[in-house]
């Protein structure tokens, strides 16, 4: 539902305002992120599901997912407001589903920490 309505607020509303401002930019660029976001999560979750990943590489596919998924938010965020956007309470959420998906400590703080960059770059 989450992914439906980020569709929506991309590609449906007028987030549009003058043309060719750093926010049309950063528009466009999510809309295309966005779309390749969804088919890397397709491909991915299909291959979880149907076990065609080696037990090893299960871990490395999730810390990959998480990236992705820090990413689409930080460019979000960076739409939505910077450090003023209300999406500043997902990243905790993000952090601790992380920290509940990855057992082991390394990449687990490695995620975490590219996570807290990618908000602080975004909020500037």
């Amino acid at each position: 539902m989450v992914t439906a309505a980020v569709l929506y607020y991309l590609f449906y509303t007028q987030w549009m305002r003058d043309p060719e401002t750093p926010s049309d930019v950063v528009l466009e660029m999510l809309q295309r992120y966005f779309i390749f976001y969804i088919i890397f999560n397709a491909v991915t979750s299909t291959l979880l599901i149907l076990k065609r990943f080696p037990a090893v590489l299960v871990q490395w596919v999730v810390f990959t997912v998480g990236l992705v998924d820090g990413l689409l938010l930080a460019g979000l965020t960076a739409e939505t407001g910077g450090f003023s956007s209300s999406l500043f309470w997902v990243f905790p959420g993000l952090i601790v589903l992380n920290a509940l998906s990855i057992p082991l400590a390394t990449p687990q703080i490695v995620l975490n920490l590219s996570l807290s960059v990618f908000y602080v770059g975004r909020g500037w």
